[in-house]
């Protein structure tokens, strides 16, 4: 039984409920070397969604978010959680913007899929985000993460050579930026001719307005 790999953690609180079975069963079946982390999820599954749809639909989004992997796995349930349980629950608010769960998980699911299906982008791909902290820098990580992309995070206090480094060390195709660092961005993309820059702003959500809100193909 799959679930005696749990042994070490609290089995009973796992066993509580169908759907903590069905989230540790489906998270183990999923990638048995990722256990610990998935099994975590199959707990949370017990311990707070008491309602079998609402548990499952949280593992499926959760599975979406990050499906192979231990770390984010927990985060990612819980996002998945919230914009099931509370869709209109505030989720991420810059002193700007905001975003509640339910934009939330729509908005990094058209990240995945403007990723995937525009910029032709997939697994071993990488981009990097060079901005300040914002909503969307949020949005961009989980929406690489749910896409199989690599996302390399760049601090902006770094000085340009040093940034232009990290962007070529990571092999990044894509840099994601905000206003106050586009010049630096472009300036760099100049030098490496197969790296795009893409700004926040009415491009960057005309653009997310296009993309494909769907379910991505977990296949």
């Amino acid at each position: 039984d799959a679930i005696d790999a749990l042994a070490w953690r609290d089995v009973d609180a796992v066993s509580l409920l169908p759907e903590g079975r069905l989230a540790a069963l489906r998270a183990l079946s999923l990638d048995p070397q990722m256990a610990e982390g998935w099994a975590s999820a199959g707990i949370l599954a017990a311990e707070f969604d008491r309602d079998h749809e609402v548990g499952e639909l949280a593992l499926r989004r959760a599975i979406e978010l990050n499906g192979a992997g231990v770390e984010g796995n927990l985060a990612a349930f819980e996002i998945g959680r919230w914009a099931v349980v509370d869709p209109d629950a505030l989720a991420l608010d810059d002193l700007t913007r905001t975003r509640t769960w339910g934009q939330f998980i729509d908005r990094t699911t058209r990240v995945a899929h403007l990723l995937r299906d525009e910029l032709g982008l997939g697994p071993d791909d990488h981009v990097s985000l060079l901005m300040g902290n914002r909503v969307e820098y949020v949005e961009l990580i989980f929406g690489a993460m749910l896409a199989g992309v690599w996302i390399t995070p760049i601090n902006w206090h770094l000085a340009e050579d040093e940034i232009d480094y990290v962007v070529t060390d990571s092999e990044t195709q894509v840099l994601f930026v905000d206003a106050e660092h586009a010049a630096q961005a472009r300036a760099i993309a100049k030098k490496r001719p197969g790296v795009r820059v893409i700004e926040m702003g009415e491009a960057f959500e005309a653009a997310l307005s296009g993309a494909s809100d769907a379910m991505l193909d977990l296949d």
